[in-house]
């Protein structure tokens, strides 16, 4: 009976009701030499069985919760895109599949050009606004299977996995949304702190083409 009723239990717990149902009818269908024992045994087996669904239904929520904490310390809140601490996780594993598998990793480093002037003419308000429009122009411009983040205020990061245009990309972002400057840069062998600092360089030498902004 003790075997029956911790079966019971650990069928409960790990495969919930089906699981309670699964238990249940071994224990009814069994060739039991007395009906007394069949029923007490399943007795016993479905107050286990209760025990067992919750402890099942704790190790959901604690597994939602635990998919919950992971999402929002990998997600910027405000624009619903990654964020630093994920661009640092995904990038030695973009650079390795673009390795392996003969292709360009590119990583592009976005910068709005009058976030503050927008902030300080109209608002934050309008400056939130300013930045959430981008970030969906931005989300709509790339590339299905490019990586996207926000890494600062108004600083957006994409990863583009075998890119051969980056102007191209450029000339549609910047058709929809003017004020952003970018600079691209070829992953190759280099850690992202590098990469990061190289297309930063060549982002601000097109702001000082634009001219004061």
């Amino acid at each position: 009976m003790a075997f029956y009723t911790v079966g019971a239990y650990a069928f409960a717990a790990f495969a919930g009701w089906p699981g309670l149902g699964l238990g249940l009818a071994y224990v009814l269908l069994a060739p039991w030499p007395q009906e007394e024992t069949r029923f007490l045994v399943a007795a016993g087996g479905l107050l286990a069985g209760i025990g067992g669904l919750s402890v099942a239904a704790m190790i959901q929520r604690l597994q939602a919760l635990q998919s919950l904490i992971q999402n929002e310390a990998l997600t910027d809140s405000f624009t619903g895109l990654a964020n630093r601490r994920s661009l640092e996780r995904d990038f030695s594993r973009l650079q390795a599949l673009a390795a392996r598998e003969g292709l360009s990793l590119v990583l592009s480093l976005w910068d709005l050009d009058n976030l503050k002037a927008v902030n300080d003419r109209e608002g934050h308000q309008a400056g939130d606004a300013h930045l959430l429009r981008f970030a969906q122009i931005l989300r709509e411009e790339v590339r299905e299977g490019d990586a996207l983040y926000r890494v600062g205020g108004d600083e957006f990061v994409g990863l583009h996995l075998g890119l051969r245009d980056g102007a191209s990309l450029e000339a549609r972002v910047h058709a929809r949304f003017p004020s952003v400057s970018v600079g691209f840069s070829p992953a190759g062998g280099r850690e992202l702190l590098q990469v990061l600092e190289a297309a930063d360089g060549l982002m601000y030498r097109k702001k000082g083409d634009k001219g004061p902004l």
